[in-house]
C-alpha cells in the first residue's frame, strides 16, 4: 500500500529521478537535473508550499506535486534572488542549444504570465514513475493536494497542461473535477489547456445540503456500490437521458418538455461553464449508473435516482 506524505528536502534527488523518467523530450528536462533540483528545492522553501510525494511499499519516491499558494509572489522572488544561480546549471544546456536562451529568459520572468492565470494558487508540478500509471498514484496525490490547499483556504486552484497529443491527461483532470478555463497558444507554438477547480463549491452549499449530499454518497457507495465524481463532457448525453426519462414520472417538471436536444445543449453548457457542480454517480468501469446526484452553487439541491434504465 502506498504512502503520502510531504515533501522532505532530502526526496528533492528522487523527485528530478521521477520527473525526468516521466518528462523526456520536455524543455525542463533538457535543462538537466542541476536546473530541476534547484527549481524543485526553491518550491519547496516557498512558505506556502503544498508539495507531496508517493512512497511505495519498499519505500521508493513513486511520484510527486508541487504547487504554492501564490504563484505571481513566487516567480517574483525567484527571478529576482535566484535567475543568476538558475543561468549557471542551465549554461551547459544553453551551450548545446543556444535557441533555448529567450525562451529560458521567459521561463524565469514567468511572473508575467502568472498574472493572466485564472487563480493565484497553482499546481505547478505533478509526475508518476512510468512503471506506477494506471494504479491510482495520481489520483491520491491530487486529493491529498486539494485537500491541503483547502485547508490553507484557498478557494480556486489551476494548472496548465498541454492541448494537443495529451488526451489521457487531459481527462485525467477532467476526472478528478477540474473545468477547463481557456487556451492559448506559447511563443514556441505549443497550445495549452488551463484548468482550475473551484474548492469553495462545496461551501456554498450550505451546512444542511453538504450532510444529504455525504449521506446519499455513503448510501450510493454502500448499498448500490457507487462512486461519485464530476461530470465531464462525455456524460453529456447520458446526463440528458436520465433527466428526460425521470421527469416523465416527476410531477411538475418541463425542461424534459423541450426535447433531448435541448437537455443535450443545457447539460453540456453545465459543465462547460462550471456555474454548477453536477456529480455523477459512475460504476466500476467509471460508466455513468442508474443514479446522478445535481448540486448547484445557489444551495439547491435535486437529485435523480431511475433505476432499471442502465
Amino acid at each position: 500500500m502506498k504512502l503520502i506524505r510531504q515533501t522532505l528536502d532530502s526526496d528533492i534527488p528522487d523527485i528530478v529521478h521521477v520527473h525526468l523518467s516521466s518528462f523526456q523530450n520536455f524543455f525542463l528536462t533538457f535543462l538537466g537535473g542541476r536546473f530541476l533540483e534547484l527549481l524543485y528545492r526553491e518550491i519547496l522553501q516557498e512558505p506556502d508550499n503544498v508539495c507531496f510525494v508517493a512512497i511505495s511499499p519498499d519505500d521508493r519516491i513513486i511520484g510527486f506535486i508541487f504547487g504554492v499558494t501564490n504563484q505571481v509572489g513566487f516567480y517574483k522572488r525567484l527571478a529576482k534572488k535566484k535567475w543568476l544561480s538558475f543561468a549557471l546549471v542551465s549554461s551547459k544546456a544553453a551551450l548545446r542549444r543556444p535557441s533555448i536562451i529567450p525562451r529560458l529568459f521567459r521561463a524565469l520572468r514567468y511572473d508575467g504570465k502568472a498574472k493572466e492565470a485564472s487563480s493565484p494558487a497553482s499546481l505547478m508540478s505533478i509526475a508518476v514513475a512510468p512503471e506506477e500509471k494506471g494504479k491510482g498514484t495520481g489520483k491520491s496525490l491530487v486529493n491529498m493536494f486539494l485537500n491541503e490547499m483547502a485547508q490553507k483556504g484557498v478557494e480556486k486552484i489551476c494548472l496548465t497542461t498541454d492541448r494537443d497529443d495529451n488526451e489521457s491527461t487531459n481527462i485525467f483532470y477532467k476526472k478528478l473535477g477540474f473545468l477547463k478555463t481557456r487556451e492559448f497558444k506559447t511563443p514556441e507554438g505549443r497550445w495549452m489547456y488551463e484548468y482550475t477547480v473551484n474548492l469553495s463549491a462545496e461551501k456554498k452549499l450550505g451546512t444542511q445540503n453538504l450532510s444529504e449530499h455525504s449521506r446519499h454518497k455513503r448510501l450510493l457507495k454502500e448499498v448500490y456500490g457507487y462512486n461519485l465524481r464530476p461530470a465531464i463532457e462525455r456524460d453529456t448525453k447520458r446526463l440528458a437521458y436520465l433527466h428526460y426519462e425521470a421527469a416523465k414520472i416527476q410531477p411538475g417538471a418541463f425542461l424534459h418538455k423541450l426535447g433531448m436536444r435541448f437537455l443535450n445543449e443545457y447539460y453540456r453548457l453545465l459543465i462547460e461553464e462550471g456555474d454548477e457542480l453536477i456529480l455523477c454517480a459512475v460504476d466500476e468501469a467509471d460508466q455513468i449508473s442508474t443514479s446522478s446526484l445535481i448540486k448547484s452553487e445557489n444551495s439547491s439541491y435535486a437529485e435523480i435516482i431511475i433505476r432499471d434504465l442502465a
